[in-house]
């Protein structure tokens, strides 16, 4: 049977996590419908590069409130710890991949960047 501290680390993660890992597979699923809607791929691309962006900052945030929790010294509850770090820290790995892979899509679609001709930029300092 799991400790107490065990059972509120467990249920306060599971209660966080799960509304971020419902957040990730509606933007994934809503992919396909969101470029139908969109004018381009690339505006679905950029949407779901904010949203993948946004549910990693909230990762994140989590990340650093659960490691602000002490470490527990229990073998069982300690086990439970370092394996919901692993998932947290695994689950930030996948985004990150996903965001790469989104961001070089949106690079291939869009063409790369190009400056303005030096002419037609303002002056740095005023002449």
């Amino acid at each position: 049977m799991r400790s107490g501290i065990a059972s509120r680390v467990r249920t306060g993660v599971t209660r966080c996590l799960r509304p971020l890992m419902l957040i990730l597979l509606f933007a994934v699923l809503a992919l396909p419908l969101q470029g139908q809607a969109d004018q381009s791929e690339s505006e679905s691309l950029l949407r779901v590069i904010q949203g993948l962006e946004s549910l990693r900052y909230e990762i994140l945030q989590e990340q650093k409130r659960f490691q602000a929790t002490p470490i527990p010294t229990e073998a069982e509850e300690l086990e439970l710890w370092q394996a919901i770090s692993e998932d947290i820290t695994l689950t930030l790995a996948q985004i990150d991949a996903a965001i790469t892979e989104h961001r070089q899509r949106f690079l291939e679609i869009s063409g790369p960047v190009e400056a303005p001709p030096p002419a037609a930029m303002p002056p740095l300092l005023p002449e």
